[in-house]
């Protein structure tokens, strides 16, 4: 299991300590899914009855599975849409779900962020496509969504499914990948959990030329961007990579192997990204879509 993209922000840690910092939870699941890594056929079935192509609905229905598996477990509620008297919609609910005695509203993303400029800050940090910032997603997750509970519709929401909004705990949980361009050295924002995952980027031209770059090279589908290449994708040397890459009209993430064992991840851009991205985690930049 990989560590959280961030710190719990001390102005209201409750949602993300409860779950982030059950470091015995995550030693207990290991074997679990260690196990499921070498015999997949149950998790692979339970996909197909789920098909989506977004990274962030597989996401979700990977935490379905989890509840399904795991008998400590037991969901109660899955995106729960939450709806005013006049029927606009409010918002959605990830997950409900009962721990033991504890219930729980949980809010799961998975991100990945390219940092576009050196100031230690959320918002240096975007989305691949240009339509998301870290800083973005980071205060909708901590005012918005995690607070959807405070909602008198959604007290009444989960009390048609007979269970007490006042009881429930909120829960939080993001993961991904940071990706630093190639060959900085700039210091983290404090916010950021230095054990989260991360990577590099740079442009085609610059994956073209370097000489730092070796190895053999596995292009990630999207949907996979998370878990990595499927096993029988084929590796490819960094010439075939670049005549891949050179068509790739959208950023692209490579995983790079030495003896079979994953040396780095990358994300492959266009060589106008540098600028635009620039321009997004600008201050007074137009605030990009937050997903």
């Amino acid at each position: 299991m990989s560590s959280p993209l961030c710190r719990p922000p001390p102005a209201d840690p409750e949602p993300w300590t409860i779950i982030e910092s059950a470091r015995a939870e995550r030693t207990r699941l290991r074997s679990w899914l260690l196990e499921l890594d070498a015999a997949p056929a149950r998790l692979c079935a339970f996909l197909t009855t789920r098909p989506s192509r977004r990274l962030g609905h597989r996401f979700q229905h990977l935490h379905r599975f989890w509840f399904e598996h795991d008998p400590k477990l037991r969901c109660l509620a899955e995106g729960l849409t939450i709806s005013s008297a006049d029927g606009r919609t409010l918002g959605e609910l990830d997950f409900g779900y009962r721990n033991g005695d504890r219930l729980v509203h949980l809010e799961v993303a998975v991100k990945f962020y390219l940092r576009a400029a050196p100031e230690a800050r959320l918002a240096s940090y975007v989305g691949p496509s240009l339509r998301d910032r870290f800083d973005l997603k980071f205060d909708s997750l901590l005012h918005r969504q995690s607070r959807r509970l405070e909602l008198p519709e959604t007290r009444a929401a989960l009390e048609e499914l007979g269970i007490d909004a006042r009881a429930v705990k909120r829960e939080v949980r993001l993961r991904g990948v940071l990706f630093e361009p190639f060959g900085t050295g700039w210091p983290k924002p404090e916010e950021i959990d230095p054990e989260c995952l991360s990577g590099f980027w740079m442009t085609s031209d610059e994956f073209r030329n370097i000489d730092e770059i070796t190895g053999c090279w596995r292009v990630v589908e999207r949907r996979h961007w998370f878990s990595g290449p499927e096993r029988d994708t084929p590796c490819l040397s960094r010439e075939e990579s670049s005549r891949v890459l050179g068509g790739a009209s959208a950023p692209t993430q490579v995983f790079e192997y030495d003896g079979g064992r994953v040396v780095r991840r990358l994300f492959i851009v266009r060589p106008d990204f540098p600028r635009r991205a620039r321009a997004f985690a600008e201050p007074n930049s137009v605030e990009p879509r937050s997903g």
